[in-house]
């Protein structure tokens, strides 16, 4: 990646989107993400955009492939158009366990046992399908951690109060797309797969699999 059980319900107020929540560069040049010190990291790990029918069951899943504890609590989920942030999603205070799973998802989507979940606050639409972007963003530094880019190839979207304009792509832009007739989703394969090379790493499953391994 470049520079990414309990049970209680809390609601969450983000910049641009409202959730409820289960818990079970840049300054004016593109730039692609970069990693964290470290190496304690989170990618996207898979993303549902677009069902067949009506889209009730969309989901982005965070992955930590790492061997340490992430704190979630600088970064937000950012959800772009062909230019600019249209929707956010705040994480608070969760943290990720090394192998653990969160989840934004609809609330039609059955997550498996185990992973965190944050439910979007709409039923249906959350994610716009066709060509867009998802961005881990850390607020603190207005710094990328993971992007995606889908549908095409994004190199200068802007993020609300962020200063000048975002790279979401990984080496080369993922040709894999999401369809409206056939059940699937984009996924990092193999599970968690991160060359920093978005062609290499992502393609179309025909089996999603929200908050569990990708095949």
């Amino acid at each position: 990646m470049r520079v990414n059980r309990c049970e209680r319900t809390v609601v969450i107020v983000g910049a641009t989107l409202a959730l409820v929540a289960v818990v079970g560069g840049c300054n004016g040049s593109p730039a692609g993400p970069a990693a964290p010190a470290g190496g304690h990291r989170v990618v996207i790990n898979e993303v549902d955009y677009d069902q067949v029918g009506t889209d009730a069951g969309e989901f982005i899943e965070i992955y930590n492939p790492s061997d340490s504890t992430v704190s979630l609590a600088a970064l937000a989920l950012v959800l772009t158009d062909t230019v600019a942030e249209y929707a956010r999603v705040r994480f608070g205070n969760i943290s990720l366990a090394p192998g653990a799973y969160l989840m934004v998802a609809d609330s039609a989507v059955t997550v498996a046992a185990g992973a965190t979940v944050i439910r979007f606050a709409t039923a249906t639409n959350s994610v716009r399908n066709n060509k867009g972007g998802i961005a881990l963003f850390d607020t603190t530094t207005n710094t990328l951690r993971d992007a995606l880019s889908y549908g095409g190839t994004l190199t200068a979207v802007t993020i609300t109060g962020a200063p000048g304009t975002y790279n979401l792509v990984e080496g080369t832009a993922t040709s894999a797309q999401d369809s409206n007739t056939q059940v699937g989703s984009l996924a990092r394969t193999p599970n968690g797969q991160d060359t920093n090379d978005a062609s290499a790493d992502w393609k179309f499953a025909s089996q999603p699999t929200p908050g569990g391994p990708n095949p």
